[in-house]
């Protein structure tokens, strides 16, 4: 697949992500939730940017694709770093999409590192060379993630890819696929399928904003689940309002699976 092509869906699926109504813990076009501070405008600008920049990290897996791994992934942090720097001053100073970014440029080193090695890239292939790369990069310090780890004992986003993102191949991108397949529409599977990603997942933004509720956000969205309709969904995201709860590691993951459906359909 040319750059031009594999970025196009990335995008499309970062703008499915944001434009899908009523999704717990995140901005939507109809529901902010926590993020106050930004508008949703904001999210289409750093999505256009994050769009933009993919093609360089595609450009550098493709240049360094005969290095072994821990060289590529110095290459690819060094370029990330700087992406990073960009989307937090163009955000004034805000962090936003610092985690789709990472989701984005991970799954893009890693689609076009296997595809140059190799050439043809499946699901398996993409998860471990994700992995890999993952392996190699070095822990951030003094971020909101590193605070969470260092405090709460909670992984997060790196430590995820490290792992391969078990809860994410294993288990809810399965689901995913299952509610598509018995003809539910793409709005109440991309919410159902946050749910199972908030009820299963230890979100490093929860714990950031509202550590004394994770245990609370899991166990309503488990309850959501299993009891999915308009009224008990309104009600949540009223709560969620009032705690300032962001569940933007769920998000992210909500982004990789449509990334991966929109590759592989």
């Amino acid at each position: 697949m040319e750059s031009i092509e594999f970025i196009e869906k990335v995008k499309q699926a970062m703008m499915e992500q944001l434009a899908t109504p009523s999704k717990l813990g995140l901005v939507s076009p109809d529901f902010a939730c926590a993020h106050h501070d930004v508008s949703y405008n904001d999210y289409i600008e750093a999505i256009g940017l994050i769009s933009t920049r993919l093609y360089d990290l595609a450009a550098v897996a493709v240049l360094t694709k005969d290095d072994d791994v821990k060289k590529a992934a110095r290459a690819f942090q060094n370029l990330g770093k700087k992406i990073e720097d960009e989307l937090i001053a163009a955000a004034n100073g805000k962090n936003l999409l610092k985690g789709t970014f990472f989701v984005c440029a991970l799954i893009t080193c890693a689609y076009f590192r296997v595809q140059e090695r190799a050439g043809a890239v499946n699901l398996s292939t993409l998860r471990r060379a994700m992995q890999e790369i993952a392996e190699n990069l070095a822990e951030a310090k003094g971020t909101n993630g590193a605070f969470v780890r260092e405090t709460y004992g909670v992984g997060g986003a790196l430590e995820e890819a490290k792992e391969g993102y078990p809860y994410v191949f294993d288990v809810v991108l399965p689901i995913y696929l299952g509610f598509l397949a018995n003809g539910l529409s793409k709005v109440e599977t991309n919410q159902r399928v946050l749910l199972r990603l908030i009820s299963g997942l230890e979100d490093t933004c929860v714990y950031h904003r509202v550590p004394s509720l994770a245990a609370d956000v899991k166990t309503i969205a488990d309850y959501l689940c299993n009891n999915f309709n308009e009224e008990n969904l309104k009600a949540a995201l009223s709560y969620f309002d009032r705690c300032s709860i962001s569940t933007g590691g769920a998000g992210d993951m909500l982004t990789l699976i449509l990334i991966l459906t929109k590759i592989f359909k």
